[in-house]
């Protein structure tokens, strides 16, 4: 007898609803959020935001979005906000500026926990489409 369990599943790009603007965000960070019984993406709202998605084609709030899930079986191109050294860790850009929210940057010296994606496979600059290798984890700096 067949096992179904796993029927109704997706790999690879997935859609769902904006909670906010996500118009030319293409390659920033997303979590998943619930609103309201519906499950939305946005931009993080904190450094530690837990972030499940990159976008791959944006939208205004309420329409459908399509991300890319990050997975570690496959590199995916996010937008770096300052210069990041190909082979070290990247975190969530400062999301206390509007702009920078869902960007990553190198991991910054002031102590804190900062949400990773994984490992830059080459040199990053501010507003460069940079390749990363995901491997998600929280990442604690002390001073």
């Amino acid at each position: 007898m067949p096992n179904d369990v796993q029927s109704n599943t997706k790999i690879g790009a997935i859609q769902f609803l904006a909670k906010g603007d996500l118009t030319g965000l293409e390659g920033y960070l997303l979590q998943l959020i619930n609103d309201s019984g519906v499950c939305k993406v946005q931009v993080p709202a904190a450094a530690d935001t837990e972030c499940q998605f990159v976008l791959d084609e944006g939208g205004a709030d309420g329409e459908w979005v399509k991300c890319l899930p990050l997975d570690p079986n496959r590199n995916i191109r996010m937008v770096g906000k300052t210069a990041i050294t190909a082979g070290t860790r990247c975190v969530l850009a400062d999301p206390g500026t509007a702009a920078d929210k869902g960007k990553i940057r190198a991991v910054p010296a002031g102590a804190g926990d900062y949400w990773s994606p994984g490992f830059v496979e080459e040199l990053s600059a501010d507003g460069n489409w940079t390749r990363v290798r995901p491997a998600p984890k929280i990442v604690t700096v002390t001073e």
